[in-house]
């Protein structure tokens, strides 16, 4: 299904030129620099030519001879562009005070840097008399007499991050590689090659019977280095003595169509419009056709920057999303916001050796923003503070699940790599959300207080969404009768009214006994209780009435007993009733309010 629909994708972004979706024969490259040829093969210089995108050095992304570098520990030159350690010979220079385990990995590096290149000249000179252009001449006549020694003029080169190099002749526009006698002689050669000894079978795409890849693209933009989506490199994984990407049969166009497609969502000109980063896992998403969606996706996963970060067609969309999540309804002067058209999110992230997939999600427009839609009603609560977000990203609750960093912000190192697959899903297909994140929530709720309101929002949607306890409300409900609820507005109560009898104190019995009384509330109750009784003598009568009155109407809701325990469950209902009562504490009351609270 997930190469079906990337081959379909192909079909799309081929014509729009904002991709630059590379045709069948070509791959776009970054390249870094140029090796700048006379027609006799004498070197005349070896240029930079990356450009500077804001302060980091980029290579320019260029529609090259060939499909992306192969990966593996084989000898693979490409046509006219390459590494510099294919294409020159190039190593780094040993470093200063070198170990000997330092000087025998370079020694090592530098011998198969050295047959890179050679198995680069072969590749190259091997085919001269069938191009017959003077421009690939020039590039064989220089490398027939290259010394990789003169690699040390040209320091820049240790300087490459990434980025290819290829070459040019002096005084002409353009690389060689884009020369017409070349270019025709290569796509001839590579996608007119009809050797009788390909492998042809059915592909798993089409359904027809074709040519195999027996290799398949590399993907970018995933992990550190570009690794393939689908590939077999060990016997382990073969089966009926097929080898390599012949255990899971792809045509060469549709492997070459598929694979073009997700790199252009993945390390493309639009990747930013595409691809999201969420902990260690890349979410790819993408509509069957262009939709208005695929714009503010993100910003239902990730915090939306600030107003002067986004251009006004975005920000006008953005706005159009936010007000269906609350509404439930789209304007009906925006028809470009259709509800019927294919939409397909995938979480990838990479092994040792190829792309891996976390979860494939195939939806449609309208079930993707109903659903969006279910999750931030699930979500919504009375807030703590004004600069609280309306829609809690995936990123914010994941922070809640870790602990803090030097006691300030969330070390996020410590999300577990599942969790973000498993909570993209349960949002995506409005499935129960992962029990994972629940239970590290809860723990965090008794031990720190950082962004309580956002814990305390999953908290709520997890018991509407997994436990079907649909008696949550977003604000304080004065009549929920769930024993945990219950016990957390008690523990509110006792908590405020220690904070009107002596003020923000060092530590205060959130800090003692939150999370003893949120498990154990019968055993810890009756010693709050007495601490309770203390701090009403040290507060004004008008106060004291009032907590008075408040205690009497939920203790006379739970029948003056304090359960045992409290399951999982009953903990967040703890935690979301106290967070209701401690908010709607801090609410500004109407006078119909206030009267009913002392009928209450």
């Amino acid at each position: 299904m997930l190469l079906t629909a990337l081959n379909k994708l192909y079909d799309r972004l081929k014509n729009d030129p904002a991709y630059e979706i590379s045709q069948p024969g070509f791959s776009l490259q970054g390249i870094a620099f140029a090796v700048v040829l006379r027609k006799d093969g004498s070197l005349v210089d070896i240029q930079d030519v990356r450009f500077l995108d804001g302060k980091k050095l980029k290579p320019r992304q260029t529609q090259v001879l060939g499909a992306n570098k192969p990966s593996g520990s084989g000898l693979n030159p490409t046509f006219l562009w390459d590494t510099a350690g294919y294409l020159l010979g190039y190593t780094d220079p040993p470093p200063e005070n070198e170990t000997e385990k330092q000087r025998f990995e370079r020694e090592k590096k530098e011998a198969r840097v050295r047959e890179a290149h050679q198995a680069f000249k072969k590749f190259h000179l091997k085919q001269e008399k069938d191009v017959r252009d003077e421009g690939f001449s020039a590039v064989c006549r220089f490398l027939g007499q290259w010394d990789p020694v003169r690699t040390a003029d040209f320091p820049f080169l240790k300087t490459l991050v990434g980025g290819y190099g290829t070459f040019q002749l002096v005084d002409e526009p353009g690389f060689i590689f884009e020369r017409e006698a070349i270019r025709d002689y290569f796509l001839k050669k590579t996608l007119g090659n009809s050797d009788a000894e390909t492998f042809k079978v059915q592909s798993l795409i089409s359904g027809e019977i074709l040519p195999v890849a027996r290799l398949q693209i590399a993907i970018k933009g995933i992990g550190e280095k570009a690794a393939p989506l689908v590939g077999f490199n060990d016997p382990a994984y073969e089966s009926y003595g097929k080898e390599q990407a012949f255990n899971a049969p792809v045509g060469e166009l549709e492997a070459f169509r598929y694979g073009v497609a997700l790199n252009s969502l993945t390390n493309g000109p639009k990747k930013a419009k595409h691809c999201l980063a969420i902990g260690d896992m890349k979410v790819i998403f993408w509509a069957e056709s262009s939709h208005p969606l695929e714009d503010v996706f993100p910003f239902t996963f990730l915090e939306p920057p600030a107003d002067d970060g986004l251009d006004e067609d975005t920000t006008g969309k953005l706005k159009i999303l936010y007000s269906f999540l609350r509404s439930g309804t789209l304007p009906t002067d925006m028809p470009e916001f259709k509800k019927d058209i294919p939409f397909y999110v995938i979480g990838l992230s990479t092994n040792v050796t190829r792309v891996v997939v976390r979860f494939i999600c195939p939806s449609s427009t309208g079930k993707i923003l109903e659903n969006f839609k279910k999750h931030f009603e699930d979500l919504s609560i009375v807030k703590q503070y004004e600069s609280d977000p309306d829609f809690p990203s995936v990123n914010d609750i994941l922070k809640q699940t870790c602990p803090l960093k030097n006691g300030k912000f969330p070390d996020t190192e410590k999300i577990p790599d599942n969790l973000e697959g498993l909570f993209m899903r349960s949002i995506l297909d409005a499935t129960p959300y992962p029990a994972g994140i629940f239970n590290r929530i809860l723990q965090r709720f008794k031990v720190d207080q950082y962004q309580d309101y956002i814990k305390a929002s999953f908290l709520k949607a997890y018991l509407i969404r997994t436990c079907k306890r649909k008696e949550f409300s977003m604000a304080l409900d004065r009549e929920n009768k769930d024993p945990g609820y219950l016990c957390g507005r008690i523990f509110a109560v006792m908590f405020l009214a220690q904070r009107d009898a002596v003020g923000d104190v060092g530590v205060n019995i959130r800090d003692s006994f939150m999370s003893s009384a949120s498990s154990r509330p019968a055993s810890i109750f009756s010693r709050l209780l007495r601490l309770y009784s203390h701090h009403l003598g040290q507060i004004s009568d008008g106060k004291k009435r009032y907590y008075e009155i408040l205690m009497q109407e939920i203790m006379w809701k739970l029948d003056s007993k304090f359960p045992d325990t409290l399951d999982y469950p009953q903990q967040g209902a703890f935690f979301l009733g106290y967070h209701h009562q401690v908010q709607d504490f801090f609410t500004k009351k109407t006078p119909a309010d206030n009267a009913e609270k002392t009928q209450n």
